[in-house]
Order: structure tokens, then sequence, then C-alpha cells
């Protein structure tokens, strides 16, 4: 493991304080429409209290957690790897390709991406950013 500059730091250490608000994620475009949309019986379908709350895609973390969650964290990841790449650091611990698929996967479900090789595109574009915050002028 390198560390980083005077202070020791590890690149665990150093990836926590990455500022990603720069980059433009595919999923920032995903709206609440198209969710409802594509998951009415998560949204739409009926209307209680306890377990009969709707949104259940809300109320019910696990909808949202592997859909909104692991795409968001799935791109971060993908940037944070392309960093550590141009910056010739350590990567993180994680099979990227398995990430890479499972955000191609969410993309085309979502309607974020027309197919497969549109998904690709875009992950690409995020690795070309995480490349791009990786040569800025860091503090």
């Amino acid at each position: 493991m390198i560390s980083l500059g005077d202070n020791k730091e590890t690149p665990e250490e150093h990836y926590r304080g990455l500022d990603f608000s720069g980059l433009s994620f595919p999923s920032d475009g995903l709206s609440i429409s198209t969710l409802r949309k594509l998951r009415p019986e998560l949204f739409d379908k009926g209307f209680g209290d306890g377990e009969d709350a709707q949104p259940k895609f809300f109320f019910e973390g696990r909808y949202s957690e592997d859909v909104i969650a692991n795409m968001l964290f799935c791109e971060r990841l993908i940037a944070t790897f392309a960093y550590a790449d141009a910056r010739r650091m350590d990567q993180p611990r994680y099979d990227l390709p398995v990430f890479k698929n499972e955000l191609a996967t969410l993309y085309v479900r979502y309607g974020i991406a027309s197919g497969s090789h549109h998904a690709e595109q875009l992950i690409r574009d995020i690795e070309r950013q995480g490349i791009a915050l990786a040569n800025q002028k860091q503090p």
C-alpha cells in the first residue's frame, strides 16, 4: 500500500476525502416519475399505513437500496477506480467487473441506457471523469 504526501495518508483515507460534486453521473437524471412507471406496485397501488404505506419503494428500503443505493455506489466506485489508476494508487478492494455489470444492468432496467452498448458508453464516461478528477490540482 502506498502512502500519499507528507501526512502518510493511506489510499483508503484519501478516497474518503474525494469530492464527486463536480462529476455528472448518469443516475442524476433518474426521476420518481420513471420509477413509478416501471414499478407502479411500489408507488401507486393502494393506500394505508404501517406495512401498507406507499410508496413501498422507499418505505421498504430493500427496493430503494437494490436500485438507487447500488446504482450510486457503483458509479462512485467506478470513478474511484479510474481516479486510482490515473494517480497510480492502490485500487479499492472490489471486483470491478462485477460492479460494472451490475451498473449496466440497472441503467438498462431503469431507462438510463437504451441497451448494453449505451450503458458501457455511460460507464466509460464515468471513468473519464474519474481520471479528470485525478488530474485536477490537489490541495
